[in-house]
């Protein structure tokens, strides 16, 4: 949805890469989606911009794919990296139930200065920084506190979840 919403605005050259993509979708009027490994993948070109949305903390080794990507950045190009955020004010208020633990999935979570450590290790220049609430988060996060008060089989009929998400909505309009 973000590139096809960046095309609409006149950006142009776009690609995405997830491993979750039907090997089928293929180029979207401007937008080519890709099916491989992040990890992995080679890109055919370089790029003004990459954008690593939610992906750094699912990988074994994010300095080799951070080192991996930079020569595909064109002179003066970024990379922006988004990532739960280990210093959070979510984190802190939900503990063990926070979003961003998402075991097993997420085998690294980041601070600010962590992750521009990492970058820096990798060759990348910290040009700014910004941390964000996500309101999505909170609402996984107050799905797994739900989830924790009663056992499955003593839990209230659905997850929660549609209550909190509706409980959300207004802040996320």
């Amino acid at each position: 949805h973000l590139l096809r919403a960046l095309r609409r605005d006149g950006y142009d050259n776009l690609s995405g890469v997830d491993w979750a993509i039907s090997p089928e979708t293929g180029d979207l009027g401007g937008v080519t989606l890709i099916a491989h490994d992040i990890a992995n993948y080679t890109p055919a070109e370089s790029f003004d911009l990459i954008l690593l949305n939610n992906v750094l903390e699912h990988l074994p080794a994010p300095h080799e794919v951070l080192g991996r990507y930079r020569p595909y950045l064109k002179p003066g190009g970024c990379l922006i990296v988004v990532t739960p955020n280990a210093d959070s004010v979510s984190r802190r208020v939900f503990g063990k139930f926070w979003a961003g633990l998402h075991s097993p999935w997420h085998v690294f979570i980041f601070s600010p200065r962590s992750l521009s450590a990492l970058a820096e290790r990798a060759g990348y220049r910290i040009r700014a920084g910004m941390t964000t609430a996500e309101l999505g988060s909170w609402a996984l996060s107050l799905q797994s506190l739900w989830r924790s008060l009663w056992p499955a089989a003593n839990r209230p009929a659905g997850s929660g979840f549609s209550l909190i998400t509706l409980a959300a909505l207004p802040f996320c309009v």
